[in-house]
């Protein structure tokens, strides 16, 4: 388990197998979490610098999300925005 300090809040990041034990135990301690989701997080990560394939990653995303059948698109790019600007 992993917590991130953001000035006034914090993040908790855990295995999906621990969500409902964590979860538990910040009730127990009277801790109300502003919001509380499973989300898939990415172990290695992969920096995009070029425009033109941050571009191409976004409209792919873009159109993946457009789809109907599509509930998430998760992926492990990392785009600084000044690219995208």
């Amino acid at each position: 388990m992993t917590s991130l300090i953001h000035g006034d809040h914090f993040e908790v990041l855990c295995a999906i197998a621990s969500y409902d034990s964590v979860a538990k135990a910040l009730q127990e301690k009277s801790l109300k979490p502003e919001s509380s989701e499973i989300a898939y997080v990415t172990s290695i990560p992969v920096p995009v610098s070029d425009v033109a394939i941050a571009k191409q990653v976004m409209e792919l995303i873009d159109a993946l999300e457009s789809l109907d059948d599509v509930k998430a698109v998760h992926g492990n790019h990392e785009i600084d925005e000044k690219l995208l600007g």
